[in-house]
């Protein structure tokens, strides 16, 4: 409606050869305030709701791509995870083995204690026999 009786009022307006540009300017302003209704309605609905209206937002493309950057860092998280484990269980059995080392060092020194604490009783012995 307002765009419609434009035209007569810039007539009204306008004197002389000015009045030639009323049909531009009507226009112009009529594209303008069209192309601002349309942009209000797309602001309204931009995830596409009715099917005569273009999906402003592809969600289905943003989550998809979402979707597979968070894959990604979850990838990449169980093989940093898999690796620390990794050097965990790598740490644990070396100390296994460094103690089961100090186990057997500790044995031979106990048999060697042994040995000389007898051999000290055969030589006591031996002393008190005489």
């Amino acid at each position: 409606l307002w765009t419609g009786t434009l035209p007569f009022v810039l007539v009204g307006c306008f004197h002389g050869w000015q009045r030639l540009i009323t049909m531009p300017v009507s226009t112009f302003i009529s594209y303008a305030l069209f192309c601002t209704e349309e942009l209000g309605h797309l602001i309204e609905e931009p995830f596409g709701a009715h099917v005569d209206r273009p999906e402003v937002l592809p969600l289905q493309r943003y989550c998809d791509s979402l979707q597979a950057d968070l894959d990604e860092v979850n990838r990449v998280e169980q093989r940093a995870l898999r690796s620390m484990e990794e050097v965990r269980i790598q740490k644990v059995e070396e100390a296994a083995e460094e103690a089961l080392a100090e186990a057997e060092h500790l044995r031979e020194e106990e048999v060697n204690s042994s040995a000389i604490q007898a051999a000290a009783k055969a030589a006591a012995a031996v002393v008190a026999a005489e």
